[in-house]
């Protein structure tokens, strides 16, 4: 019983530790967005890693217009605000690269920055099992690039 005990104190001790830094970037993406937009309410915080890591904040603001807010992890760089009238949906990101793309299951679709560009990244396993990501154009959902992974 005791070692029952000791190996579930390493297990959540081991949990805390995995979900504590997301748990602060969020936190940090949240109180960045609120210090430079009036944010009425924010509605999620999902995470971007390209070339630089983001923390994507979805929310509106005090005058009801929606907003991303991109908050890079480099603290050194600004913020970027987009407004959800000024690009795609995630959903036609996501009909686009099935247009184009051969598309077993998408796993997820992120909105991000990539050179400069915000971009969606649809995340996707094709029919052969191959791990796939393909690239879009926030602003009008023009192609950028993909890649697949292959299997071993």
């Amino acid at each position: 019983m005791g070692a029952a005990a000791g190996v579930s104190v390493l297990l959540l001790f081991l949990y805390n530790s995995a979900v504590s830094p997301l748990e602060e970037r969020e936190a940090a993406g949240r109180a960045a967005a609120s210090s430079m937009e009036d944010i009425a309410e924010i509605y999620e915080v999902n995470f971007f890693h390209g070339e630089t890591s983001y923390q994507v904040v979805d929310a509106v603001r005090e005058d009801g217009e929606d907003i991303y807010v991109l908050v890079p992890e480099n603290e050194e760089a600004e913020p970027e605000v987009l407004l959800h009238s000024a690009g795609i949906t995630r959903e036609e990101a996501r009909e686009t690269a099935a247009a184009n793309e051969d598309m077993q299951s998408v796993h997820a679709v992120r909105l991000g920055m990539l050179e400069g560009i915000p971009i969606y990244e649809i995340n996707y396993t094709d029919s052969y099992g191959r791990l796939g990501y393909y690239y879009v154009s926030f602003e009008n959902g023009e192609y950028i690039k993909s890649y697949q992974l292959g299997t071993s």
